[in-house]
């Protein structure tokens, strides 16, 4: 989504607040989606409840839009810091994987 959507979905949805981790502010999102974009993966650190940690991955259709999502949810205690980027990894690849068994291709955006 382009930060225009991104901004307008917000300002309709809101953000629910979940743990003293969850992003508040459209700002913060927006920081975390461009980091999002860059690695390939999204992370939630015990955004949505307290002592767990996920990893996820998009994959596309034909026409480069996200047709769904590949994620991996353990705890916090299970998975050091140093972990994370090899998690990632191994989510993207498997996402990837999912986009050519559809016929997608990958966002431009990422």
């Amino acid at each position: 989504m382009s930060e225009e959507s991104v901004r307008a979905l917000i300002e309709e949805a809101g953000m629910a607040v979940h743990t003293s981790k969850t992003l508040t502010d459209v700002d913060g999102l927006l920081e975390d989606l461009a980091r999002v974009r860059a690695e390939g993966y999204a992370t939630d650190d015990e955004e949505e409840a307290e002592g767990v940690f996920c990893v996820g991955a998009a994959f596309f259709d034909h026409q480069a839009k996200c047709a769904g999502a590949l994620s991996i949810t353990g705890l916090k205690v299970d998975v050091p810091l140093r972990e994370v980027a090899r998690l990632g990894a191994i989510v993207r690849e498997h996402a990837d994987r999912v986009t050519l068994l559809l016929g997608g291709v990958r966002s431009r955006a990422m």
